[in-house]
């Protein structure tokens, strides 16, 4: 019995770091019985939309732990993020929530009388039926890293893409290039399928014309197999810069070589979200193995989940 528990952040590691379903059932059960209100739990009480009472509080505290809210959307009370939320993990159930509706002992009591969700592996698949089942027993470290593919490091960029001669832009980690390298191999393709996230940027980009065939064949195999939907934001390509946290070493974004994606959720150092949580790219990773492409979520002490970057260049194509 978890008793130890006691503030959101507390009960939210405890969750996200539970390895097994029935750890998370303790934990479930033990909030919801100790911090739900007595007229919740009886059915005297319902929630509407907006509230902020500490059940509400409560919810969000477990669908941030589940995967089904992000910190970030904690705003203290029952707004449409925690609703849709709701509704995602009530589905695991084979239970509808009307947003617009209040919320009820019925669905309070998916919380207190948790039991396994039987049905979350089916509803994954009806996204991908052709996730193998590690996607789900070992899901962080799924899909392993072929052993024929590593990361691109500075002297392997060099030698594939070109010298980049560079002064120092600022005090930030931009730089200024100072000899043909941009010239001479950064140019413009057209990526079509970037219309249609949600917050796009232009789908004109520019990136090395070694790697241009990379990026549009990845981004159209993506949408060929339906795997647009997991990409929720996308966070520039070219960039002239450092990597972070350091003022010597280029970032291989600098080469035009490299893109990140759900930024927001792929920290740098954190463990990227498995299949199904919001924000997981791990289902975009074989397609990009296909095309030639790190991911770098499979970096050792620096996991960056966001990041993709081209080491089997294919070369150019529809240059704009």
């Amino acid at each position: 019995m978890p008793v130890q528990l006691e503030t959101p952040k507390e009960i939210i590691e405890a969750l996200k770091k539970s390895t097994t379903n029935e750890d998370k059932k303790s934990i479930i059960q033990y909030v919801s019985r100790d911090f739900f209100s007595d007229e919740l739990l009886s059915g005297q009480k319902s929630l509407t939309l907006n509230d902020e009472s500490q059940d509400s509080k409560i919810l969000q505290t477990l669908l941030v732990g589940l995967g089904f809210l992000t910190v970030e959307q904690m705003s203290g009370k029952l707004d449409s993020n925690t609703m849709n939320g709701i509704k995602a993990f009530a589905k695991n159930f084979d239970v509808n929530v009307d947003v617009n509706q209040s919320l009820g002992k019925n669905i309070i009591n998916l919380f207190v009388e948790y039991r396994i969700p039987t049905n979350t592996e089916s509803f994954i698949h009806q996204t991908n039926s052709n996730l193998p089942k590690e996607a789900f027993e070992d899901k962080y470290n799924w899909p392993p890293q072929p052993s024929n593919i590593k990361y691109l490091s500075p002297s392997d960029a060099e030698r594939l893409y070109g010298k980049i001669e560079f002064t120092r832009k600022g005090s930030g980690d931009g730089i200024i290039i100072t000899n043909n390298f941009e010239k001479d191999n950064i140019i413009t393709i057209d990526i079509p399928q970037l219309a249609r996230i949600q917050h796009p940027r232009s789908t004109k980009q520019r990136c090395h014309r070694l790697a241009a065939k990379n990026m549009i064949g990845l981004w159209a195999e993506w949408e060929s197999l339906g795997l647009l939907s997991r990409i929720i934001t996308f966070n520039g390509l070219y960039y002239p810069r450092f990597i972070r946290g350091s003022n010597s070493t280029l970032s291989n974004h600098a080469y035009g070589v490299a893109f990140d994606i759900n930024t927001k959720y792929n920290g740098l150092y954190k463990t990227p979200p498995a299949v199904g949580e919001k924000g997981s790219v791990r289902e975009l990773v074989p397609s990009a193995i296909k095309f030639g492409f790190f991911w770098g979520g499979y970096y050792k002490r620096r996991k960056d989940g966001m990041h993709f970057e081209v080491i089997n260049p294919m070369g150019s194509q529809n240059i704009v």
